[in-house]
């Protein structure tokens, strides 16, 4: 009976593929906590420590990202036309890069606020209130100095918006840690 064929991944010790696979959950997570409407908002401290680690990681996971997708479409069982394989091949770096960033930046306080969360309150400073709001985030409230994909508060209605301006404190309270939270209501701060 022939071996079935193994792939590069399959062939790396069990403790490379279980830290990969975790770093790729810790990526995706932050994504999909937002698409069910769970929006992570981490601490400025974590923020402004994770900046030189999420650099780090988003270079690592594009690279092994756009490594992973060339090896998989030399071996995949269905061939893929040129356009299609470069077209993956291009995006697979930005991919790799945006997951690195959320598995640092975002990832490690979901899962404190998941696990060891409690009711918790934060201060934030504003970055801007006039920004166009998107189909799923009608009035942002921009936050000063948070990562990309968690530096925006939504839900909150038009006129508490207004009153805000660049720099003003805001307290955030909601579930979570030190690291960061889940947050529910938000307030002027002093």
């Amino acid at each position: 009976m022939a071996q079935p064929q193994q792939t590069i991944f399959t062939r790396q010790p069990k403790w490379i593929r279980w830290s990969l696979l975790l770093w790729l959950f810790l990526g995706l997570l932050p994504i999909l906590s937002k698409a069910i409407g769970f929006q992570i908002l981490p601490s400025p401290e974590w923020a402004a420590q994770t900046r030189v680690p999420a650099i780090v990681s988003d270079v690592l996971m594009a690279g092994l990202m756009t490594w992973g997708v060339v090896l998989g479409s030399q071996i995949a069982v269905q061939k893929l036309g040129k356009v299609k394989k470069y077209a993956v091949i291009l995006f697979a770096p930005f991919m790799g890069f945006f997951i690195g960033s959320f598995a640092v930046a975002t990832g490690g306080p979901i899962i404190a606020a998941i696990i060891t969360g409690a009711e918790i309150e934060i201060q934030y400073t504003v970055g801007k209130t006039t920004a166009h709001g998107s189909r799923r985030c009608r009035t942002p409230i921009e936050l000063k100095g948070m990562p990309f994909f968690a530096d925006e508060l939504c839900g909150y209605s038009p006129e508490f918006r207004n009153t805000l301006a660049r720099g003003d404190v805001i307290m955030v309270s909601g579930r979570g840690t030190a690291l960061g939270l889940f947050p529910q209501t938000v307030q002027r701060g002093e």
